[in-house]
């Protein structure tokens, strides 16, 4: 029984193997016109299973010629659909219309295409396809495409030339494979045309190009039309780029000051939440918690980590008026009623209102130092955010695409402005700060230009292979600038920039912990009421754990000075297992997170050819 079965079984799977869809036959004809059109006939002889081919087959045709890295060239094609036939009588057909290219569907959706061997004829004329390079005339054109989901089983393309031109002039390849590879062959003239036949298989990502270059001066090919695309992207960045530079030069520009010299105390009515919020620009967790180790420095509360942290109302108060933000803070955060707060989730409303007090008082405070330039900045951003929008909905054609699109741009912009404020303070402490460590200033200087300069590149070069190189370069282009511009607009008035620089010149201070040098810059000797006072400055100036190490040094001279000096509740044995420096620092960092949770959870050439270059590929299948 099994003997009969078994040749009945290898035929039905012989029958199967032969019978899958396939392009049996794809025959290109091209003919050249004068300024570089073509007219191109294309007859595919297809085998329908309806597997993949049900209604009938669709071509997609690009605007824009794929280079050998995938990127597009500078030209953009035109389509005029003339036509289109199965085996030789009219068939229903329908275009649709993208920035990246044209699809047509051959067929009509309501009727299935019928079965077996048949061909498909599809004509139609490109324009703006054959272009000027090195006083010649060049024709790339994928005939055949390299994305069609079936193998082609045999592909010829005729060129036919206007006569105009002398066939012996023109030297025209064709290279076949996958996209990139240059297997070659040449054109032969039969029948007053150029011919090639490939009649090995094409597998499903291979396909023909063909490439010819003639004398220009027989066949003038004028130039592309320009890119309104890239017009649009180069007159947006050229005005965004002048406005900017205009306004960083009005209003945005930092005013010149003196040298920066060691200072050993703070700057008069600054305090350690203010000078960080000077520091950073925004009230970010760094300041909240060089808010909260001033009030510990102060004596108005006690803080201490366990699971969470914690901040105790200290019983005992000092009669001095601390500055309106902490007293804002204060308030907030442990009013009369409460004597002690967890930062957590469950307290998050008392956060919330910790953190608006505190922002809406700083502010307050730093306005006779810094002019945010609001409008020009948001008219920087809202700039580049819209472009980038009507950018993608343009190539993708989806509302959904464009919004994401321009969210994506306002968070880079927000993100690129934040890394490169953190690069330049970085840059300051290295020059500024001897007791840190280069490398690792270096270090994080590189990782903030990394991402600003990385981010919108990396975009270019994927628009680039999406849409072209100009496009590509100017996208990442206005990216930058609209992130350099949202950096630069905020600026320090005169008193804010003497301010600052007094800041420096305590960051310099703090941040020296060689005895020895010290002594060279004058400094005064450290005693346990100036080091409590001076960490939190040291927070807020992002030197939190060179000062900590300096004030461990002179804990280990002066054991008996830890009350008076210790910002933190060294309670239990924390500060025993981690080492006093990690631990310091370690509730400074508890302090950040717990707060950074919160408004987290709280704000939600000759040689240049290759197969799949040129215009006219795209794809095709069946539908």
């Amino acid at each position: 029984m099994v003997a009969r079965l078994l040749p009945l079984l290898l035929a039905a799977l012989l029958v199967t193997v032969h019978a899958r869809e396939a392009i049996l036959d794809f025959a290109s004809e091209i003919a050249l016109l004068p300024g570089g059109h073509l007219e191109v006939t294309e007859d595919l002889t297809v085998r329908i299973e309806h597997d993949r081919i049900r209604q009938g087959i669709y071509r997609n045709l690009l605007k824009r010629p794929v280079a050998a890295w995938g990127a597009s060239a500078g030209i953009s094609v035109r389509y005029r659909i003339e036509g289109a036939e199965l085996d030789g009588a009219p068939v229903p057909w329908q275009a649709r219309d993208s920035a990246q290219g044209l699809r047509v569907y051959l067929g009509s959706p309501g009727t299935l295409a019928p079965t077996g061997v048949h061909r498909y004829t599809l004509r139609y004329r490109a324009e703006n396809v054959g272009f000027a390079r090195s006083k010649q005339g060049v024709l790339e054109w994928n005939a055949t495409v390299n994305d069609w989901g079936f193998p082609i089983e045999r592909a010829t393309v005729r060129l036919v030339l206007p006569p105009e031109l002398d066939p012996s002039t023109v030297k025209a390849r064709a290279y076949y494979g996958p996209l990139g590879a240059r297997a070659q062959a040449p054109l032969r003239f039969e029948a007053g045309a150029l011919v090639y036949r490939h009649e090995q298989t094409l597998p499903p990502g291979s396909g023909l190009t063909l490439r010819a270059r003639w004398p220009l001066a027989a066949l003038p090919v004028p130039k592309p039309p320009p890119d309104p695309i890239a017009i649009a992207l180069g007159l947006t960045l050229a005005g965004l780029a002048a406005f900017l530079g205009w306004a960083w030069s009005r209003a945005g520009r930092d005013p010149a000051g003196r040298p920066v010299i060691p200072r050993f105390r703070p700057p008069e009515g600054v305090s350690a939440a203010l000078a960080a919020y000077l520091t950073d620009r925004s009230l970010t967790p760094k300041v909240f918690a060089a808010a909260v180790a001033e009030l510990a420095a102060r004596g108005f509360v006690d803080v201490a980590v366990s699971d969470k942290p914690r901040i105790d109302r200290r019983p005992d108060p000092p009669a001095e008026t601390a500055p309106l933000e902490l007293r804002a803070l204060m308030e907030a955060l442990l009013p009369q009623r409460r004597a002690q707060l967890e930062l957590g989730r469950e307290h998050a409303e008392v956060l919330q209102l910790a953190r608006s007090e505190l922002g809406r008082n700083l502010a307050k405070k730093a306005a006779p130092y810094l002019r945010p330039n609001h409008a020009a900045a948001l008219l920087g951003a809202g700039v580049v955010t819209l472009a980038f929008a009507v950018l993608a909905g343009k190539l993708a054609g989806e509302f959904g695409v464009a919004v994401f699109a321009g969210v994506a741009a306002l968070l880079y912009l927000l993100f690129a402005s934040a890394a490169l404020h953190a690069a330049a303070l970085a840059w300051q402490r290295y020059r500024l700060v001897p007791g840190l460590s280069p490398l690792g200033e270096l270090l994080r200087i590189a990782g903030n230009l990394l991402f600003v300069f990385g981010a919108p590149l990396l975009g270019g070069f994927f628009l680039a292979l999406y849409y072209g190189v100009t496009v590509g370069l100017l996208a990442a282009a206005l990216a930058l600038v609209g992130a350099f511009g949202l950096h630069l607009m905020p600026a320090l008035t005169p008193e804010g920039a003497k301010v600052w620089r007094h800041l420096l010149g305590l960051a310099r201070y703090l941040g020296t912990t060689d005895a020895a040098q010290l002594r060279r810059i004058g400094a005064p000797e450290d005693t346990p009421e100036t080091l409590r006072a001076l960490y939190p400055y040291a927070i807020a100036l992002g030197l939190e754990s060179v000062f900590a190490q300096r004030l461990e040094r002179y804990l280990h001279v002066h054991p008996d000075a830890a009350p008076q000096a210790v910002l933190w509740n060294t309670g239990g044995d924390a500060h025993l297992r981690t080492g006093f420096t990690g631990y310091t620092v370690g509730v400074f960092r508890a302090l950040q997170t717990a707060y950074a949770r919160f408004n987290a959870a709280s704000s939600g050439g000759s040689g240049g050819g290759f197969s799949g270059g040129g215009v006219g590929g795209g794809g095709g299948g069946g539908w």
